[in-house]
């Protein structure tokens, strides 16, 4: 389930489409915490270092807004999988698994 040694490759906006997602993970329970905004951080900040003309995180990450997001913006099995591991990640950064979380990534799943 964990796809983090995979080749499966991901555009800018699924990048960016990712990253909403896991914050909305790390805020649905009232409020992220410190491993789990770093966690994501890394995540974004090292896809955003292989281009140019991406978005600050700290932009990125002041939009808290649920973010609208459809199977067809992940069309690769692998692209899903990764979209629900890295959720799921998150929402364990912090070494707690609220019901909240549980259920938005099931959500994503």
């Amino acid at each position: 389930m964990f796809p983090l040694e995979t080749e499966t490759p991901l555009t800018q906006d699924q990048v960016v489409a990712m990253t909403r997602l896991m914050l909305h993970v790390a805020h649905v329970d009232g409020a992220s915490t410190t491993e789990e905004v770093a966690l994501i951080r890394a995540f974004y900040e090292g896809c955003a270092e292989s281009g140019k003309d991406w978005e600050n995180f700290a932009t990125l990450a002041a939009n808290t807004a649920t973010p609208t997001i459809s199977p067809s913006d992940f069309a690769d099995a692998g692209q899903r999988e990764m979209a629900a591991a890295t959720c799921l990640m998150v929402a364990w950064a912090d070494g707690a698994y609220s019901s909240q979380e549980a259920t938005a990534v099931q959500n994503v799943a």
